[in-house]
Protein backbone atom coordinates (compact mmCIF):
# COMPACT_ATOMS: atom_id res chain seq x y z
CA UNK A 1 0.00 0.00 0.00
CA UNK A 2 1.92 3.10 -1.07
CA UNK A 3 1.72 6.03 1.05
CA UNK A 4 -0.53 8.83 0.62
CA UNK A 5 0.47 12.39 0.21
CA UNK A 6 -1.54 14.56 1.79
CA UNK A 7 -3.83 17.67 0.00
CA UNK A 8 -1.86 20.86 0.32
CA UNK A 9 -3.83 23.59 2.23
CA UNK A 10 -5.53 26.17 0.55
CA UNK A 11 -3.67 29.57 0.73
CA UNK A 12 -5.02 33.05 -0.64
CA UNK A 13 -2.10 33.40 -3.64
CA UNK A 14 -5.09 33.52 -5.76
CA UNK A 15 -6.67 35.77 -4.44
CA UNK A 16 -4.90 38.57 -5.27
CA UNK A 17 -6.63 41.90 -6.56
CA UNK A 18 -5.09 42.16 -10.38
CA UNK A 19 -3.71 45.66 -11.27
CA UNK A 20 -5.01 45.58 -14.64
CA UNK A 21 -5.45 48.65 -17.05
CA UNK A 22 -9.46 48.34 -16.89
CA UNK A 23 -11.57 51.07 -16.75
CA UNK A 24 -12.34 52.05 -13.21
CA UNK A 25 -16.05 52.72 -12.24
CA UNK A 26 -17.20 56.09 -12.78
CA UNK A 27 -19.85 57.36 -10.41
CA UNK A 28 -21.23 59.74 -13.05
CA UNK A 29 -22.05 60.13 -17.00
CA UNK A 30 -19.78 62.12 -19.56
CA UNK A 31 -19.67 65.84 -19.62
CA UNK A 32 -20.74 67.30 -23.00
CA UNK A 33 -18.13 68.89 -24.76
CA UNK A 34 -18.30 71.00 -27.90
CA UNK A 35 -14.84 71.22 -28.73
CA UNK A 36 -14.73 72.69 -32.66
CA UNK A 37 -10.58 71.90 -32.84
CA UNK A 38 -9.63 68.80 -35.07
CA UNK A 39 -7.11 68.31 -32.05
CA UNK A 40 -9.63 67.12 -29.84
CA UNK A 41 -9.30 63.25 -30.73
CA UNK A 42 -5.02 63.63 -30.28
CA UNK A 43 -2.59 61.55 -28.56
CA UNK A 44 -2.78 62.77 -25.46
CA UNK A 45 -6.21 61.66 -25.49
CA UNK A 46 -5.35 58.23 -26.37
CA UNK A 47 -2.87 57.71 -23.82
CA UNK A 48 -6.16 58.66 -21.42
CA UNK A 49 -8.14 56.16 -22.77
CA UNK A 50 -5.24 53.50 -23.30
CA UNK A 51 -5.81 51.76 -20.42
CA UNK A 52 -10.03 51.52 -21.04
CA UNK A 53 -11.27 48.65 -23.67
CA UNK A 54 -14.42 49.51 -26.25
CA UNK A 55 -15.70 46.47 -23.42
CA UNK A 56 -14.82 47.73 -20.54
CA UNK A 57 -16.48 51.61 -21.33
CA UNK A 58 -19.97 49.78 -23.04
CA UNK A 59 -20.64 48.09 -19.55
CA UNK A 60 -19.35 51.03 -18.02
CA UNK A 61 -22.32 52.63 -19.58
CA UNK A 62 -24.92 49.41 -18.48
CA UNK A 63 -23.59 49.85 -14.82
CA UNK A 64 -24.72 53.44 -15.36
CA UNK A 65 -28.13 52.35 -16.65
CA UNK A 66 -28.86 49.69 -14.48
CA UNK A 67 -28.15 52.21 -11.93
CA UNK A 68 -30.74 54.81 -13.51
CA UNK A 69 -28.30 57.48 -14.65
CA UNK A 70 -28.92 58.54 -18.39
CA UNK A 71 -26.06 59.10 -20.55
CA UNK A 72 -25.38 62.58 -23.07
CA UNK A 73 -22.35 61.27 -24.55
CA UNK A 74 -21.00 58.01 -26.08
CA UNK A 75 -16.95 58.21 -26.10
CA UNK A 76 -15.82 55.43 -27.84
CA UNK A 77 -12.44 57.45 -29.40
CA UNK A 78 -9.34 55.23 -29.96
CA UNK A 79 -10.63 51.97 -28.36
CA UNK A 80 -10.28 49.83 -31.35
CA UNK A 81 -14.16 49.58 -32.07
CA UNK A 82 -14.45 47.17 -34.65
CA UNK A 83 -17.67 46.54 -37.06
CA UNK A 84 -19.15 43.86 -34.56
CA UNK A 85 -19.26 46.24 -31.41
CA UNK A 86 -20.45 48.64 -33.45
CA UNK A 87 -24.20 47.07 -33.13
CA UNK A 88 -23.60 47.37 -29.27
CA UNK A 89 -23.36 51.33 -29.60
CA UNK A 90 -26.12 51.49 -31.58
CA UNK A 91 -28.04 49.63 -29.24
CA UNK A 92 -26.94 51.75 -26.69
CA UNK A 93 -28.02 55.02 -28.91
CA UNK A 94 -31.50 53.63 -29.76
CA UNK A 95 -31.78 53.36 -25.70
CA UNK A 96 -30.53 56.85 -24.84
CA UNK A 97 -31.62 58.45 -27.80
CA UNK A 98 -33.32 60.98 -25.66
CA UNK A 99 -30.11 62.02 -23.83
CA UNK A 100 -27.14 61.98 -25.94
CA UNK A 101 -25.86 65.11 -26.90
CA UNK A 102 -22.34 63.97 -28.23
CA UNK A 103 -20.58 60.82 -30.08
CA UNK A 104 -17.27 60.57 -30.28
CA UNK A 105 -16.04 57.38 -32.70
CA UNK A 106 -12.63 59.06 -33.43
CA UNK A 107 -9.54 56.75 -34.24
CA UNK A 108 -11.18 53.75 -35.00
CA UNK A 109 -9.92 52.62 -38.11
CA UNK A 110 -11.12 49.52 -38.28
CA UNK A 111 -15.21 50.88 -38.68
CA UNK A 112 -14.87 51.38 -41.71
CA UNK A 113 -18.02 51.92 -43.79
CA UNK A 114 -19.93 49.96 -40.94
CA UNK A 115 -20.53 53.25 -39.42
CA UNK A 116 -23.84 53.27 -41.57
CA UNK A 117 -25.17 51.31 -38.92
CA UNK A 118 -25.19 54.23 -36.93
CA UNK A 119 -25.62 56.99 -39.28
CA UNK A 120 -29.02 55.60 -40.03
CA UNK A 121 -29.89 55.12 -36.44
CA UNK A 122 -29.49 58.77 -35.85
CA UNK A 123 -31.66 60.15 -38.37
CA UNK A 124 -33.80 62.64 -36.64
CA UNK A 125 -31.55 62.42 -33.31
CA UNK A 126 -33.72 65.11 -31.47
CA UNK A 127 -30.60 66.20 -28.85
CA UNK A 128 -27.59 65.20 -31.17
CA UNK A 129 -25.09 68.45 -31.89
CA UNK A 130 -21.60 67.32 -32.15
CA UNK A 131 -20.75 63.99 -34.19
CA UNK A 132 -17.01 62.90 -34.35
CA UNK A 133 -16.34 60.13 -37.23
CA UNK A 134 -12.32 61.31 -38.16
CA UNK A 135 -9.86 58.53 -38.44
CA UNK A 136 -12.58 55.89 -39.20
CA UNK A 137 -12.24 54.47 -42.59
CA UNK A 138 -14.91 55.67 -43.87
CA UNK A 139 -15.74 55.77 -47.72
CA UNK A 140 -18.34 57.84 -49.84
CA UNK A 141 -20.71 55.52 -49.73
CA UNK A 142 -20.80 55.68 -46.10
CA UNK A 143 -20.68 59.68 -46.17
CA UNK A 144 -23.49 59.29 -48.58
CA UNK A 145 -25.29 57.53 -45.71
CA UNK A 146 -24.83 60.77 -43.67
CA UNK A 147 -25.93 62.96 -46.64
CA UNK A 148 -29.39 61.82 -46.73
CA UNK A 149 -30.05 62.67 -42.84
CA UNK A 150 -28.01 65.90 -42.97
CA UNK A 151 -31.01 68.15 -44.99
CA UNK A 152 -33.44 66.78 -41.62
CA UNK A 153 -30.89 67.61 -39.15
CA UNK A 154 -32.16 70.10 -36.78
CA UNK A 155 -29.38 69.75 -34.02
CA UNK A 156 -26.31 68.48 -35.13
CA UNK A 157 -23.55 71.32 -34.92
CA UNK A 158 -20.54 70.14 -35.06
CA UNK A 159 -19.28 67.18 -37.86
CA UNK A 160 -15.77 66.27 -37.99
CA UNK A 161 -14.70 64.03 -40.73
CA UNK A 162 -10.59 64.06 -40.58
CA UNK A 163 -8.50 61.78 -42.05
CA UNK A 164 -10.87 59.22 -43.57
CA UNK A 165 -11.11 57.97 -47.43
CA UNK A 166 -13.22 60.56 -48.63
CA UNK A 167 -12.72 62.28 -51.98
CA UNK A 168 -14.13 64.88 -54.54
CA UNK A 169 -17.37 62.63 -55.07
CA UNK A 170 -17.96 62.72 -51.82
CA UNK A 171 -17.58 66.13 -51.49
CA UNK A 172 -19.75 67.09 -54.08
CA UNK A 173 -22.57 64.88 -52.11
CA UNK A 174 -21.53 66.50 -48.95
CA UNK A 175 -21.84 70.16 -50.32
CA UNK A 176 -25.43 69.34 -51.63
CA UNK A 177 -26.69 67.86 -48.65
CA UNK A 178 -24.91 71.15 -46.59
CA UNK A 179 -27.21 74.10 -48.86
CA UNK A 180 -30.59 72.22 -47.27
CA UNK A 181 -29.13 72.01 -43.37
CA UNK A 182 -29.52 74.84 -41.75
CA UNK A 183 -28.12 73.72 -38.27
CA UNK A 184 -24.08 72.56 -38.71
CA UNK A 185 -22.23 75.56 -37.62
CA UNK A 186 -18.58 73.65 -38.10
CA UNK A 187 -17.34 71.38 -40.41
CA UNK A 188 -14.01 69.77 -40.70
CA UNK A 189 -12.65 67.60 -43.79
CA UNK A 190 -8.69 67.22 -43.44
CA UNK A 191 -6.33 65.26 -44.37
CA UNK A 192 -9.20 64.28 -46.98
CA UNK A 193 -8.17 63.81 -50.99
CA UNK A 194 -10.54 66.49 -52.03
CA UNK A 195 -8.83 68.26 -54.78
CA UNK A 196 -10.07 70.97 -57.08
CA UNK A 197 -13.57 70.09 -57.69
CA UNK A 198 -14.69 68.76 -54.22
CA UNK A 199 -13.23 72.65 -52.93
CA UNK A 200 -15.45 74.37 -55.79
CA UNK A 201 -18.70 71.83 -55.06
CA UNK A 202 -17.90 72.79 -50.91
CA UNK A 203 -17.46 76.86 -52.20
CA UNK A 204 -20.55 76.29 -54.25
CA UNK A 205 -22.50 75.41 -50.80
CA UNK A 206 -20.96 78.58 -49.29
CA UNK A 207 -23.33 80.72 -51.55
CA UNK A 208 -26.20 79.41 -49.84
CA UNK A 209 -25.33 78.05 -46.80
CA UNK A 210 -26.24 80.80 -44.10
CA UNK A 211 -24.86 78.70 -40.90
CA UNK A 212 -21.75 77.53 -41.24
CA UNK A 213 -19.23 79.27 -38.79
CA UNK A 214 -16.25 77.21 -39.20
CA UNK A 215 -14.39 74.96 -42.66
CA UNK A 216 -11.55 72.98 -42.09
CA UNK A 217 -10.13 72.15 -45.13
CA UNK A 218 -6.37 71.12 -44.25
CA UNK A 219 -4.21 69.16 -46.29
CA UNK A 220 -6.96 68.39 -48.90
CA UNK A 221 -4.51 68.31 -52.05
CA UNK A 222 -6.44 71.80 -52.38
CA UNK A 223 -4.97 73.89 -55.56
CA UNK A 224 -5.34 77.63 -56.82
CA UNK A 225 -8.77 76.65 -58.65
CA UNK A 226 -10.26 75.76 -55.50
CA UNK A 227 -8.79 78.36 -53.07
CA UNK A 228 -9.94 80.93 -55.40
CA UNK A 229 -13.43 79.75 -56.20
CA UNK A 230 -13.82 79.87 -52.24
CA UNK A 231 -12.30 83.15 -51.69
CA UNK A 232 -15.18 84.36 -54.35
CA UNK A 233 -17.96 82.41 -52.29
CA UNK A 234 -16.38 84.27 -49.47
CA UNK A 235 -16.29 87.89 -50.40
CA UNK A 236 -20.03 87.97 -50.02
CA UNK A 237 -20.45 85.71 -47.41
CA UNK A 238 -21.65 86.64 -43.91
CA UNK A 239 -21.73 83.75 -41.69
CA UNK A 240 -18.35 81.93 -41.76
CA UNK A 241 -15.75 83.46 -39.50
CA UNK A 242 -13.18 80.80 -39.85
CA UNK A 243 -11.67 78.80 -42.68
CA UNK A 244 -8.33 76.52 -42.77
CA UNK A 245 -6.50 76.23 -46.15
CA UNK A 246 -3.49 75.23 -44.64
CA UNK A 247 -0.81 72.37 -45.89
CA UNK A 248 -2.69 72.39 -49.40
CA UNK A 249 -0.68 72.52 -52.95
CA UNK A 250 -1.60 76.87 -53.28
CA UNK A 251 1.03 78.94 -55.03
CA UNK A 252 1.68 82.17 -54.29
CA UNK A 253 0.23 83.88 -56.57
CA UNK A 254 -2.63 82.22 -55.87
CA UNK A 255 -2.59 83.04 -52.36
CA UNK A 256 -2.24 86.67 -52.91
CA UNK A 257 -5.10 86.84 -55.30
CA UNK A 258 -6.80 85.07 -52.17
CA UNK A 259 -6.14 87.69 -50.26
CA UNK A 260 -7.54 90.60 -52.70
CA UNK A 261 -10.77 88.74 -53.31
CA UNK A 262 -11.44 88.68 -49.81
CA UNK A 263 -11.08 92.08 -49.64
CA UNK A 264 -14.28 92.96 -49.00
CA UNK A 265 -15.19 90.13 -46.62
CA UNK A 266 -16.28 91.35 -43.09
CA UNK A 267 -16.84 87.80 -41.10
CA UNK A 268 -13.95 86.27 -41.24
CA UNK A 269 -11.46 86.11 -38.06
CA UNK A 270 -9.44 83.49 -38.44
CA UNK A 271 -7.36 82.45 -41.71
CA UNK A 272 -5.27 79.43 -41.77
CA UNK A 273 -3.40 79.07 -45.56
CA UNK A 274 0.06 78.15 -46.47
CA UNK A 275 2.43 79.42 -48.93
CA UNK A 276 2.52 83.49 -50.20
CA UNK A 277 4.27 85.93 -49.81
CA UNK A 278 4.70 87.90 -46.71
CA UNK A 279 2.44 90.77 -48.57
CA UNK A 280 -0.46 88.96 -48.71
CA UNK A 281 -0.21 87.13 -45.40
CA UNK A 282 -0.40 90.69 -43.78
CA UNK A 283 -2.97 91.34 -45.97
CA UNK A 284 -4.89 88.40 -44.17
CA UNK A 285 -4.07 89.20 -40.55
CA UNK A 286 -5.20 92.61 -40.89
CA UNK A 287 -8.38 91.68 -42.83
CA UNK A 288 -9.05 89.38 -39.83
CA UNK A 289 -8.09 92.19 -37.15
CA UNK A 290 -10.36 94.41 -39.02
CA UNK A 291 -13.25 91.96 -38.76
CA UNK A 292 -12.74 91.22 -35.34
CA UNK A 293 -13.15 94.72 -34.06
CA UNK A 294 -16.11 95.17 -36.65
CA UNK A 295 -17.62 92.73 -34.58
CA UNK A 296 -17.81 94.25 -31.22
CA UNK A 297 -19.50 91.97 -28.93
CA UNK A 298 -19.30 88.89 -31.14
CA UNK A 299 -14.78 88.97 -30.17
CA UNK A 300 -15.05 86.49 -27.77
CA UNK A 301 -16.95 83.85 -30.23
CA UNK A 302 -13.25 84.10 -31.31
CA UNK A 303 -12.28 82.24 -28.32
CA UNK A 304 -14.87 79.97 -27.93
CA UNK A 305 -13.35 77.20 -29.31
CA UNK A 306 -10.41 77.86 -26.96
CA UNK A 307 -12.98 77.74 -23.75
CA UNK A 308 -14.05 74.24 -25.44
CA UNK A 309 -10.95 72.47 -25.82
CA UNK A 310 -9.85 73.75 -22.60
CA UNK A 311 -13.14 72.12 -21.00
CA UNK A 312 -12.33 68.90 -22.86
CA UNK A 313 -8.57 68.71 -21.18
CA UNK A 314 -10.20 69.18 -17.61
CA UNK A 315 -12.66 66.62 -17.81
CA UNK A 316 -9.97 64.60 -19.71
CA UNK A 317 -7.68 65.26 -16.17
CA UNK A 318 -10.49 64.59 -13.85
CA UNK A 319 -10.94 61.15 -15.49
CA UNK A 320 -7.29 60.41 -15.06
CA UNK A 321 -7.29 61.46 -11.53
CA UNK A 322 -9.78 59.02 -10.38
CA UNK A 323 -8.20 56.01 -12.20
CA UNK A 324 -5.23 57.00 -10.02
CA UNK A 325 -7.11 57.21 -6.87
CA UNK A 326 -8.56 53.89 -7.84
CA UNK A 327 -5.85 52.55 -8.90
CA UNK A 328 -3.75 53.70 -5.00
CA UNK A 329 -6.69 52.36 -3.54
CA UNK A 330 -6.21 48.62 -5.51
CA UNK A 331 -2.40 49.08 -4.42
CA UNK A 332 -3.17 49.79 -0.88
CA UNK A 333 -5.15 46.46 -0.72
CA UNK A 334 -2.62 44.53 -3.02
CA UNK A 335 0.18 45.59 0.05
CA UNK A 336 -2.41 44.35 2.86
CA UNK A 337 -3.01 41.05 0.76
CA UNK A 338 0.96 40.82 0.46
CA UNK A 339 1.64 40.89 4.28
CA UNK A 340 -1.37 38.22 4.61
CA UNK A 341 0.35 35.88 1.95
CA UNK A 342 3.83 35.94 3.94
CA UNK A 343 2.41 34.79 6.96
CA UNK A 344 -0.22 32.31 5.39
CA UNK A 345 3.43 31.00 3.44
CA UNK A 346 5.63 30.27 6.90
CA UNK A 347 2.70 27.94 7.83
CA UNK A 348 2.63 26.55 4.90
CA UNK A 349 6.37 25.86 4.96
CA UNK A 350 6.01 24.50 8.25
CA UNK A 351 3.41 22.41 6.51
CA UNK A 352 5.89 20.98 3.58
CA UNK A 353 8.78 20.05 6.05
CA UNK A 354 6.36 17.86 7.59
CA UNK A 355 5.40 16.35 4.06
CA UNK A 356 9.11 15.68 2.91
CA UNK A 357 9.56 12.83 4.96
CA UNK A 358 6.33 11.22 3.08
CA UNK A 359 7.23 12.26 -0.17
CA UNK A 360 10.55 10.25 0.51
CA UNK A 361 9.17 7.58 1.69
CA UNK A 362 6.29 7.74 -1.59
CA UNK A 363 9.31 8.42 -4.09
CA UNK A 364 11.16 5.00 -3.00
CA UNK A 365 7.86 2.80 -3.17
CA UNK A 366 7.27 4.58 -6.63
CA UNK A 367 11.01 3.50 -7.65
CA UNK A 368 10.81 0.18 -6.20
CA UNK A 369 7.02 -0.07 -8.71
CA UNK A 370 8.46 1.45 -11.06
CA UNK A 371 11.52 -1.26 -11.56
CA UNK A 372 8.92 -4.14 -11.48
CA UNK A 373 6.68 -2.18 -14.42
CA UNK A 374 10.28 -1.60 -15.99
CA UNK A 375 10.88 -5.86 -16.04
CA UNK A 376 7.43 -6.49 -16.68
CA UNK A 377 8.03 -3.74 -20.12
CA UNK A 378 10.62 -5.97 -20.85
CA UNK A 379 8.65 -9.32 -21.19
CA UNK A 380 5.64 -7.36 -22.27
CA UNK A 381 8.09 -6.67 -25.54
CA UNK A 382 9.36 -10.26 -25.82
CA UNK A 383 6.23 -11.27 -26.03
CA UNK A 384 5.45 -8.07 -28.51
CA UNK A 385 7.90 -8.84 -30.82
CA UNK A 386 6.85 -13.03 -30.71
CA UNK A 387 3.02 -11.92 -31.23
CA UNK A 388 4.47 -9.50 -33.97
CA UNK A 389 6.01 -12.65 -35.96
CA UNK A 390 3.83 -14.90 -35.39
CA UNK A 391 0.85 -12.24 -37.01
CA UNK A 392 3.66 -11.43 -39.78
CA UNK A 393 3.30 -14.96 -40.73
CA UNK A 394 -0.68 -14.99 -40.10
CA UNK A 395 -0.63 -12.01 -42.62
CA UNK A 396 1.59 -13.74 -45.44
CA UNK A 397 -0.54 -16.82 -45.12
CA UNK A 398 -3.95 -14.55 -45.77
CA UNK A 399 -2.24 -12.68 -48.61
CA UNK A 400 -1.68 -15.79 -50.34
CA UNK A 401 -4.68 -16.89 -49.66
CA UNK A 402 -6.42 -13.54 -50.80
CA UNK A 403 -4.41 -13.96 -53.88
CA UNK A 404 -5.15 -17.69 -55.24
CA UNK A 405 -8.99 -16.38 -54.48
CA UNK A 406 -8.84 -13.74 -56.49
CA UNK A 407 -7.15 -16.18 -59.40
CA UNK A 408 -10.34 -18.43 -58.93
CA UNK A 409 -12.51 -15.31 -58.36
CA UNK A 410 -11.19 -14.62 -61.84
CA UNK A 411 -11.37 -17.87 -63.65
CA UNK A 412 -15.18 -17.78 -61.88
CA UNK A 413 -16.25 -14.84 -63.99
CA UNK A 414 -14.54 -16.01 -67.09
CA UNK A 415 -16.75 -19.48 -66.95
CA UNK A 416 -19.82 -16.98 -66.28
CA UNK A 417 -18.70 -14.77 -69.35
CA UNK A 418 -18.81 -17.88 -71.24
CA UNK A 419 -21.78 -19.41 -69.89
CA UNK A 420 -23.65 -16.25 -70.45
CA UNK A 421 -22.37 -15.91 -74.23
CA UNK A 422 -23.99 -19.49 -74.53
CA UNK A 423 -27.09 -18.60 -72.65
CA UNK A 424 -27.39 -15.63 -75.36
CA UNK A 425 -26.82 -17.93 -78.29
CA UNK A 426 -29.87 -20.17 -76.80
CA UNK A 427 -31.84 -17.19 -75.79
CA UNK A 428 -31.82 -15.99 -79.87
CA UNK A 429 -32.25 -19.59 -80.90
CA UNK A 430 -35.60 -19.87 -78.63
CA UNK A 431 -36.94 -16.45 -79.93
CA UNK A 432 -36.04 -17.78 -83.22
CA UNK A 433 -38.64 -21.01 -82.95
CA UNK A 434 -40.87 -19.26 -80.95
CA UNK A 435 -41.10 -16.38 -83.49
CA UNK A 436 -41.77 -19.77 -86.13
CA UNK A 437 -43.91 -21.57 -84.32
CA UNK A 438 -46.21 -18.03 -83.41
CA UNK A 439 -45.91 -18.24 -87.30
CA UNK A 440 -47.52 -21.64 -87.58
CA UNK A 441 -49.93 -20.96 -85.29
CA UNK A 442 -51.57 -17.95 -87.25
CA UNK A 443 -51.32 -20.18 -90.04
CA UNK A 444 -53.12 -22.71 -88.38
CA UNK A 445 -55.83 -19.92 -87.17
CA UNK A 446 -56.09 -18.70 -90.60
CA UNK A 447 -56.78 -22.29 -91.63
CA UNK A 448 -59.14 -22.99 -89.39
CA UNK A 449 -61.21 -19.41 -89.78
CA UNK A 450 -60.97 -20.75 -93.51
CA UNK A 451 -62.59 -24.23 -92.49
CA UNK A 452 -65.20 -22.24 -90.25
CA UNK A 453 -66.13 -20.53 -93.14
CA UNK A 454 -66.65 -23.63 -95.78
CA UNK A 455 -68.10 -25.21 -92.98
CA UNK A 456 -71.05 -22.65 -92.90
CA UNK A 457 -71.53 -22.53 -96.25
CA UNK A 458 -72.20 -26.15 -96.20
CA UNK A 459 -74.43 -25.76 -93.59
CA UNK A 460 -76.43 -23.40 -95.38
CA UNK A 461 -76.87 -25.97 -98.33
CA UNK A 462 -77.40 -28.81 -96.12
CA UNK A 463 -80.31 -27.06 -95.03
CA UNK A 464 -81.68 -25.99 -98.45
CA UNK A 465 -81.17 -29.73 -99.22
CA UNK A 466 -82.92 -30.54 -96.23
CA UNK A 467 -85.82 -27.93 -97.02
CA UNK A 468 -85.93 -29.83 -100.61
CA UNK A 469 -86.02 -33.21 -99.01
CA UNK A 470 -89.16 -32.24 -96.73
CA UNK A 471 -90.89 -30.76 -100.08
CA UNK A 472 -90.05 -34.09 -101.87
CA UNK A 473 -91.38 -36.09 -99.04
CA UNK A 474 -94.99 -34.02 -99.14
CA UNK A 475 -94.80 -34.29 -102.80
CA UNK A 476 -94.43 -38.88 -102.41
CA UNK A 477 -97.01 -39.02 -100.08
CA UNK A 478 -99.21 -37.29 -102.44
CA UNK A 479 -98.36 -39.29 -105.44
CA UNK A 480 -99.01 -42.54 -102.99
CA UNK A 481 -102.74 -41.45 -102.52
CA UNK A 482 -103.05 -41.49 -106.53
CA UNK A 483 -103.59 -44.80 -108.09
CA UNK A 484 -102.02 -45.45 -111.08
CA UNK A 485 -100.58 -41.93 -111.07
CA UNK A 486 -96.94 -42.18 -112.90
CA UNK A 487 -93.85 -40.16 -111.29
CA UNK A 488 -92.77 -38.00 -114.18
CA UNK A 489 -88.95 -39.41 -115.50
CA UNK A 490 -87.70 -36.26 -115.80
CA UNK A 491 -88.83 -35.60 -111.95
CA UNK A 492 -86.42 -38.73 -111.09
CA UNK A 493 -83.53 -37.36 -113.74
CA UNK A 494 -83.30 -33.61 -112.05
CA UNK A 495 -83.48 -35.44 -108.27
CA UNK A 496 -80.09 -37.66 -109.47
CA UNK A 497 -78.23 -34.78 -111.24
CA UNK A 498 -78.97 -32.53 -107.70
CA UNK A 499 -77.39 -35.70 -105.64
CA UNK A 500 -74.91 -36.45 -107.53
CA UNK A 501 -75.85 -39.95 -107.47
CA UNK A 502 -76.63 -42.41 -110.23
CA UNK A 503 -80.60 -43.16 -110.74
CA UNK A 504 -80.41 -46.53 -112.49
CA UNK A 505 -81.40 -49.58 -110.91
CA UNK A 506 -79.45 -52.63 -110.29
CA UNK A 507 -79.13 -55.58 -111.87
CA UNK A 508 -81.70 -57.84 -109.40
CA UNK A 509 -84.19 -54.37 -109.23
CA UNK A 510 -84.21 -54.01 -113.00
CA UNK A 511 -86.66 -56.97 -113.01
CA UNK A 512 -85.01 -61.15 -113.44
CA UNK A 513 -87.84 -62.03 -115.61
CA UNK A 514 -88.56 -59.75 -118.19
CA UNK A 515 -92.21 -59.92 -117.32
CA UNK A 516 -94.25 -56.98 -117.48
CA UNK A 517 -97.76 -56.52 -116.58
CA UNK A 518 -100.13 -53.53 -115.76
CA UNK A 519 -99.95 -54.61 -111.83
CA UNK A 520 -96.18 -55.13 -112.29
CA UNK A 521 -95.43 -51.83 -113.39
CA UNK A 522 -97.73 -50.66 -110.36
CA UNK A 523 -95.50 -52.23 -108.42
CA UNK A 524 -92.76 -51.11 -109.96
CA UNK A 525 -93.68 -47.13 -109.72
CA UNK A 526 -94.06 -47.69 -106.24
CA UNK A 527 -90.57 -49.50 -105.56
CA UNK A 528 -89.39 -46.30 -107.74
CA UNK A 529 -90.57 -44.05 -105.13
CA UNK A 530 -88.81 -46.36 -102.44
CA UNK A 531 -85.53 -45.82 -103.93
CA UNK A 532 -86.51 -42.47 -104.20
CA UNK A 533 -86.79 -41.95 -100.65
CA UNK A 534 -84.06 -44.20 -99.78
CA UNK A 535 -81.17 -42.08 -102.22
CA UNK A 536 -82.77 -38.81 -99.86
CA UNK A 537 -82.29 -39.83 -97.27
CA UNK A 538 -78.66 -41.29 -97.74
CA UNK A 539 -78.04 -37.93 -99.39
CA UNK A 540 -78.42 -35.94 -96.59
CA UNK A 541 -76.67 -38.14 -94.09
CA UNK A 542 -73.80 -37.93 -96.52
CA UNK A 543 -73.50 -33.93 -95.64
CA UNK A 544 -74.23 -34.27 -92.10
CA UNK A 545 -71.31 -36.93 -91.76
CA UNK A 546 -69.53 -34.54 -93.94
CA UNK A 547 -70.33 -32.01 -91.40
CA UNK A 548 -69.20 -34.31 -88.39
Amino acid sequence: MPPTLPKRSQSSLGKLPKLTNDKPKRPGTHLGFTSNSPDDDSQDDANITSAITAVGRLEEYEKLLAAGRSINTIDMHSLSVMPGLLTSVVELYNLQQDYIVNINLASNPGLGDSSKKLLRSIQGAPKLRYLNLSRTGMSNDALLTLCDILPTSQTLQVLLLNANKLTDMGAEALATAMKANTSITSLSLNKNKLWDSGACALASMLDTNETLKRLELATCVIADKGAVYIGMALAAQTTLSELNLSRNTISEDAVTGFADILAKNTTLVKIGITGGSVFAHNKLSKLTHRNANLQGDNVPRVLEGELNRLYVQTHKLQTAKRTLREHQQQTLAYNDMENKVENEFVVEKEDVSKQAKKVTEYIIYETTVAQELRRKAVDMKEQSEKDKVAAQNEITSLTQRYEQEIVTRTEREKEAHQLQKEFDIVESKHKAKRAEHDAQIRKVQEERDKHLADLAEKREKINAIKKLVEELKAKAMGEDDEEGAAAPPAKEATLGDFFGQATNSTPSSAGGTGEETEGGGRRKSKSKKGRKRSSAASSVAAPEETEG
